[in-house]
């Protein structure tokens, strides 16, 4: 395949492509809900919101709540992330920019500060 060649839409890809809800194929289960996706079709089953992410529910097929933890806190520079209540994604959030992380270490240069 040729560097930036466009690959043919198509359901079972694992892509949610164009026109798709969804797209489980092999990550079934795991990653995505066959109860929320209908396999042939790439479509939302009825009701369904979502059928991946770590903010979609996979028994109800529902976004979860806004203020559910979705990722817990990784090191001293990470935060808690929790749901929107909007998106079935969990958002990434890092300390601001030029927030202590630790007793040296500011999270803007994650280079050891001057301490005078």
């Amino acid at each position: 395949m040729a560097p930036f060649e466009k690959i043919a839409a198509k359901c079972g890809n694992g892509l949610i492509d164009e026109g798709e809800d969804c797209d489980c194929s092999d990550f079934q289960d795991r990653y995505c809900s066959t109860n929320c996706c209908d396999q042939k079709t790439c479509k939302f089953k009825p009701g369904s919101e979502c059928a991946t992410g770590l903010c979609c529910n996979f028994s109800t097929c529902k976004v979860i709540s806004a203020g559910d933890v979705c990722r817990a806190q990784k090191d001293v520079c990470d935060i808690e992330d929790k749901c929107d209540g909007q998106s079935n994604l969990c958002p990434d959030i890092n300390r601001q920019d030029g927030s202590m992380c630790s007793v040296n270490i500011s999270l803007k240069l994650m280079q050891p500060r001057n301490l005078q």
